[in-house]
C-alpha cells in the first residue's frame, strides 16, 4: 500500500511538474559574433480571392547578412543585401508572369515590349529587383533581438527610381516615396528574431508578443503567443509554436491615384518555428496567416476579399 501511494505521488509530481513548464530553462536571445556570416531566405505564397477572381503571387527574397561589430553591450552592427529575388504572379486568365533575378532574361525598355500584361510586368520587375541586388543596408540589433536603426534604404529606394525612370520614361517612379522605409525595413528584418523571449525559457512555457507592420501607409497589427514545444539537443535547435490574431493597426486609409479608400482586415497565424540556440536565428519556420480584407471607397462600393498568405523562412551560416 505504501508502495501504491509512493508511486501514485511520484506521478502526480511528475505531471505537475511537465504541465507547469518546469525543467532547464534556455536563452533565445541573440548571440551573434563579428565576422559570422548568414544566408537568409523568405518566401510568401498569397492567395487572393475577390469577386470570384482567383491571384497568386509568390516572392522570394534572398538575403546574405555580415556581422560587423557587437558591443560589450551585445549590440550588433549588421550588413544586408538582397542576392536573389524572384517573382511568380498569376491573376484568372489575364497575367500569368514570372521572373527570377538568377536568370539570364533581360528586362527591355517599355517601347520594346513585345505586348501583353504579363510581358510587361516582367520587364518591370526584372528592373526593379535587378537595381535591388547587392546594394548594402546597415542594421543595429539591441541585445533583445529589437532592431534599433536601419540605414542604407533610401540609396536603395533612389536606385529603384532610377531604374524606373530610365524604363518608363520621366515621372515614371511617381507614387513610390511610399514604397520603402526604415519601419518597413524594421518589420521584414525583426521577423528573423520574431517573439524571442525576453527570459530564459523551459520547454511548456509560453509567452506573447505584439508587432506592427506597415505597407505603404496601411498598418497591421500582429498578437501572438509562442510556445517552447521541444529542444533538440543533437541539433542545438528550439522548436516554437506561435498562434496569433490579426488586425487593422493605425491608418486605415489608402490613397490610389487620387481616389481615397480605407481597408479594414481581420486574421489569424499559426505556425511553427526553429531557433538556432547557438545564435538566436531563425533557422526554420512557417507560418499561415488567413485574412479577410474590406476595401471600400466612394466609387467602388464595398470590395470584401479572403487572403491566406504562407511565409517559410530558412536561415543558415555561410
Amino acid at each position: 500500500m505504501r508502495k501504491f501511494l509512493f508511486l501514485a505521488m511520484a506521478s502526480a509530481l511528475v505531471t505537475l511538474f511537465a504541465c507547469s513548464g518546469g525543467g532547464k530553462k534556455i536563452s533565445l536571445q541573440p548571440n551573434l559574433k563579428p565576422g559570422e556570416k548568414y544566408s537568409l531566405e523568405y518566401k510568401v505564397v498569397m492567395d487572393q480571392d475577390m469577386k470570384s477572381m482567383n491571384n497568386r503571387i509568390t516572392i522570394l527574397m534572398g538575403h546574405l547578412l555580415d556581422v560587423k561589430s557587437v558591443s560589450p553591450q551585445k549590440e550588433s552592427d549588421l550588413e544586408l543585401k538582397y542576392n536573389h529575388i524572384s517573382i511568380a504572379m498569376k491573376s484568372g486568365n489575364m497575367i500569368d508572369m514570372s521572373y527570377d533575378s538568377d536568370s539570364s532574361y533581360p528586362a527591355k525598355s517599355a517601347m520594346d515590349m513585345p505586348g501583353g500584361m504579363s510581358d510587361m510586368l516582367r520587364d518591370i520587375y526584372g528592373k526593379v529587383f535587378g537595381s535591388m541586388l547587392n546594394k548594402p543596408m546597415q542594421v543595429k540589433l539591441e541585445a533583445n533581438g529589437k532592431v534599433k536603426s536601419v540605414s542604407g534604404y533610401k540609396e536603395l529606394l533612389q536606385s529603384i527610381k532610377d531604374s524606373m525612370q530610365q524604363y518608363l520614361g520621366p515621372g515614371g517612379s511617381a507614387g513610390m516615396d511610399g514604397l520603402m522605409s526604415d519601419k518597413q525595413i524594421s518589420d521584414v528584418f525583426q521577423q528573423l528574431f520574431a517573439g524571442l523571449p525576453q527570459k530564459p525559457v523551459s520547454v511548456g512555457e509560453s509567452w506573447t508578443a505584439d508587432f506592427e507592420m506597415e505597407n505603404n501607409g496601411i498598418g497591421m497589427k500582429v498578437s501572438n503567443t509562442y510556445k517552447l514545444v521541444e529542444v533538440l539537443e543533437k541539433e542545438n535547435v528550439a522548436v516554437i509554436d506561435v498562434k496569433g490574431k490579426i488586425s487593422s493597426a493605425g491608418n486605415k486609409k489608402i490613397n490610389n491615384d487620387g481616389m481615397e479608400m480605407t481597408m479594414e482586415l481581420t486574421g489569424t497565424s499559426e505556425g511553427r518555428i526553429e531557433v538556432d540556440l547557438a545564435t538566436g536565428i531563425t533557422r526554420s519556420g512557417k507560418v499561415t496567416q488567413d485574412m479577410n480584407v474590406t476595401v471600400e471607397s466612394k466609387q467602388t462600393g464595398k470590395m470584401p476579399m479572403t487572403m491566406k498568405t504562407v511565409t517559410t523562412i530558412n536561415g543558415k551560416k555561410s
